[in-house]
């Protein structure tokens, strides 16, 4: 299943924890650690090597739920990190 709107799905997650907890998206999750995250998800790397700024209490609320969005598009994903590379 290909899903070139997984940012939107992405975006749906993240916005549905600023409007639980009111925390603005900037602090919730950044850039750089959404970036941590597509690449755990693509080469299967550990949790605990994620940025931990990503485990913590940010994982309950919104890190394990992300990393459930992304497997889902994980052939998409690997796509389009080759494309990147």
């Amino acid at each position: 299943m290909n899903s070139p709107d997984i940012g939107e799905k992405v975006d749906a997650v993240i916005q549905a924890v600023v409007n639980e907890t009111t925390i603005p998206k900037e602090v919730l999750m950044r850039k750089k650690w959404l970036n941590a995250l597509y690449q755990h998800v693509v080469f299967h790397n550990d949790e605990q090597d994620l940025p931990a700024y990503l485990l913590g209490w940010r994982y309950d609320l919104l890190t394990k739920p992300l990393i459930d969005v992304l497997h889902a598009d994980e052939n998409y994903l690997s796509t389009q990190m080759k494309v990147m590379e």
